[in-house]
């Protein structure tokens, strides 16, 4: 991926504190251009930084600029001014990680000034500052554009781990009291998207966006605390016709129904470490003869009864149809008070009456 690129900055000269921000030297000097057009910098925030004064500072280079790399790294307590979905010239990547973002929703309702163009896209463990009462008159009263509601629909990769805000996210209150605001609806097309990743309380806040992944492989929404499915899981074939693989583990569902896949491809379902008592009665209906839906439920407390006789069936079929999968076929089951544990591929029709 063209993260291994940042090798070629001096770390050592990106260190950024109060002193000097604003100044275009400042980006000068912890950008590298190793190739002709390409732009690679690395900013290591000590106090501030500023997006928008680097965004400026890239529109004012001479010739044409094909590939711009920008990673962000913050020490403690320390913010990035940085208005989504982050637009600015050639800029192909983007990782920032540990910074107190400011500036979030600056363009809000502000129209695409620049072409997409991220295909790498990486947050991980930064927390969004809003003030409350801007948060509940947004809300109330502003409708997103179509550029802040989608982002930017070039990705390719879409990472995005533990991205929260300073405070809960707020009910607002039932529509009447909206001063009849009609949302705008938006249908977002990442057509390039093969990855994408969603995790640790990261939530999309616009629920009249339609989105479709047409290439996606991949989809994690692990440790999101998500007590069901959400709506895009349940219809995946919907949202992402060629999934592969869908990461639902350590979450607290207890519930789950899926859609048969459309296309003649399998897709791999982790619910690990979820909430799962009662496993429905229809496992079987999942293996087709041309397609299947094959669904992890390790490390769920289960409840030992004869309803588990169909689950036991999807297990054994799995391991025959699919033995590449077959660790995932080790599924226990508890029994009664005493949590004994069996293993559900075990049960007999005599055995799980007298369990």
């Amino acid at each position: 991926m063209p993260r291994s690129l940042v090798s070629f900055l001096p770390f050592s000269l990106c260190l950024i504190g109060a002193a000097g921000i604003g100044t275009f030297d400042v980006f000068q000097r912890s950008c590298q251009t190793p190739i002709t057009g390409f732009l690679f910098c690395s900013f290591s925030v000590t106090k501030n930084w500023d997006f928008l004064k680097f965004r400026e500072w890239s529109d004012s280079l001479p010739g044409k600029i094909k590939n711009v790399e920008l990673y962000i790294k913050c020490e403690s307590e320390a913010s990035v001014f940085l208005p989504w979905p982050v637009r600015a010239r050639s800029l192909k990547v983007f990782d920032i990680q540990g910074c107190l973002i400011q500036g979030f929703y600056d363009e809000y309702q502000t129209a695409a000034n620049y072409t997409d163009s991220i295909v790498d896209l990486k947050i991980a463990n930064c927390v969004i500052e809003e003030n409350q009462n801007d948060h509940i008159h947004r809300s109330l009263h502003e409708s997103p554009s179509r550029s802040f509601a989608c982002g930017q629909e070039s990705v390719v990769v879409w990472d995005i781990k533990n991205l929260t805000w300073t405070f809960p996210r707020i009910p607002v209150g039932p529509k009447a009291h909206q001063n009849q605001r009609i949302a705008p609806y938006y249908s977002c097309n990442y057509t390039h998207m093969v990855y994408l990743e969603e995790t640790f309380q990261y939530i999309r806040e616009n629920s009249s966006v339609a989105t479709r992944y047409p290439v996606l492989k991949v989809a994690t929404f692990s440790s999101n605390n998500f007590s069901s499915v959400p709506e895009k899981g349940r219809n995946w074939p919907s949202h992402f016709p060629l999934l592969e693989v869908m990461d639902l583990s350590n979450n607290s569902i207890g519930h789950f129904q899926f859609e048969n896949p459309i296309e003649n491809h399998s897709l791999y379902v982790d619910l690990r470490n979820n909430s799962v008592v009662d496993v429905p009665t229809n496992m079987t209906s999942y293996l087709m003869e041309t397609r299947a839906i094959i669904i992890d439920l390790r490390h769920n407390p289960i409840k030992c009864s004869c309803d588990l006789l169909n689950f036991r069936d999807y297990l054994k079929q799995i391991q025959t149809r699919f033995p590449e999968w077959k660790n995932g076929t080790r599924v226990y089951c508890k029994t009664g008070g005493e949590q004994t544990l069996t293993l559900v591929t075990d049960l007999t029709s005599q055995s799980c009456e007298n369990l």
